[in-house]
């Protein structure tokens, strides 16, 4: 089967305009959000789990720490997956987890 098109790309044989387009739009959609949590973090420490401004940079800290750490874990994991089981359901997986930890997010109580 010959390669397709995506304007002046050529895509690796089996992959369809449609594929492409689909990654590119759930990437941009992941990355927005992650960056939009790093904006809204300080408006949750401050207005919903009232931490004073002085503690905030300690607790920014430990969880960017703890953000990169299951990062790690998760790429290898990932990895693991994506050589046994198909893509498209570790690709799912990851966007319904990364959906949970968005929908729970605004609902933390304590720090």
């Amino acid at each position: 089967m010959p390669s397709s098109k995506l304007g002046p790309f050529y895509l690796a044989p089996d992959v369809m305009p449609a594929h492409a387009l689909t990654f590119f739009y759930a990437a941009f959609i992941g990355i927005t959000l992650y960056n939009y949590i790093n904006f809204i973090q300080p408006y949750i420490l401050t207005e919903h789990l009232q931490i004073p401004e002085d503690q905030q940079g300690a607790i920014t800290g430990n969880l960017v720490f703890l953000s990169e750490l299951m990062l790690l874990f998760a790429c290898g994991v990932a990895r693991l997956l994506v050589d046994t089981v198909d893509r498209r359901a570790v690709f799912a997986i990851g966007f319904l987890i990364l959906g949970a930890g968005f929908a729970i997010y605004g609902h933390v109580e304590s720090e």
